[in-house]
């Protein structure tokens, strides 16, 4: 059990772990076809796993990264310069909520990105492109 930080990793690095879950627009979480992504300096990504009630969990090492989530049928969440510090009980979370492309706004081609680029309100650093 941690008390005030994350655990060492393999060669004394400090780690956090990262959890949240990804929602579609009424509130629903997503499960089916989840892929969440963290990608950190050097090229380095950490993929995360996703339990059957739809919360990720992923292990990172401090830092400051690119967090992308993606599932079929809805456009890409991401949140960039993502820091993981060193939290309390070695924890953090961030939640994302993806929106469906409709036929004024559709995702850019071949990246289900959401087109044009805005800032979800309330949800401050996250930002949809």
């Amino acid at each position: 059990m941690f008390a005030q930080g994350g655990a060492p990793a393999a060669g004394g690095v400090q780690t956090m772990t990262l959890t949240g879950s990804v929602y579609d627009p009424n509130g629903s979480v997503i499960v089916n076809g989840l892929k969440l992504v963290a990608s950190g300096a050097g090229g380095k990504s950490y993929e995360a796993t996703v339990s059957d009630e739809g919360i990720y969990t992923v292990t990172l090492p401090l830092g400051v990264y690119r967090i992308k989530a993606a599932a079929p049928g809805f456009c890409n969440g991401q949140v960039e310069r993502f820091r993981v510090v060193n939290a309390t009980y070695g924890k953090m979370s961030l939640d994302f909520v993806l929106d469906v492309p409709d036929a004024r706004e559709q995702c850019g081609p071949g990246t289900g990105e959401k087109k044009p680029g805005r800032k979800r309100p309330g949800k401050p650093g996250i930002i949809l492109e």
